[in-house]
């Protein structure tokens, strides 16, 4: 049963995610964050710091506490899986979110979040050929990971048509990062 504040926890979000698909961040105010909730605006900061932290809570809550489950279950693939699926399904959203920019932006917050969990995986996992990467720290490896998924989905969410299945994405990314680049292309025939 959700009780009273998981309801203004949920409205204030909804509220943020509905204002979002119709204006600018820049322009959305903590007080059109509550009214759409239906509640007082001192009653944002019970919950919130700024509407910034609006973003951490939704990709927490939404996201990442799934997706750490299943890679403490040893999940990876379904946990990269559920990473394209959510945005496959949150599309329209996260285009606008991704207009986002400054010191707060939503692409630093998002970083900051697949950062911590590719750090999370290396430290839960051992590497298979640790002399191979020996030259790469741990931060060093998480950050080539981050910036990569992190661009795959910027732009699939800012340019993809709608013929793309995240199906293909997810093919198209885990032949990516399994692959060395000699590998993807015909040398061959130039």
């Amino acid at each position: 049963m959700i009780n009273q504040t998981d309801d203004t926890y949920h409205a204030l979000i909804n509220s943020f995610k509905e204002l979002l698909l119709k204006i600018s961040f820049e322009k959305i105010t903590i007080k059109k964050i509550t009214d759409g909730a239906g509640v007082i605006r001192p009653t944002f900061y019970n919950y919130f710091r700024d509407k910034y932290a609006i973003f951490e809570e939704i990709l927490d809550d939404e996201l990442f506490d799934s997706m750490y489950k299943l890679v403490d279950l040893k999940m990876l693939d379904e946990a990269v899986a559920m990473l394209f699926n959510y945005f496959d399904q949150n599309k329209a959203f996260y285009h606008q979110a991704f207009k986002v920019s400054g010191q707060n932006s939503f692409s630093k917050i998002f970083h900051t979040r697949v950062e911590e969990l590719f750090l999370y995986i290396l430290e839960l996992f051992p590497l298979k050929e640790k002399d191979s990467v020996i030259a790469l720290s741990r931060h060093g490896i998480a950050h080539y990971y981050t910036i990569g998924i992190i661009d795959i989905i910027k732009n699939w969410c800012d340019y993809s048509d709608d013929d793309l299945v995240v199906e293909d994405v997810i093919k198209a990314y885990q032949y990516i990062v399994s692959h060395a680049l000699t590998d993807i292309f015909d040398m061959e025939d130039n």
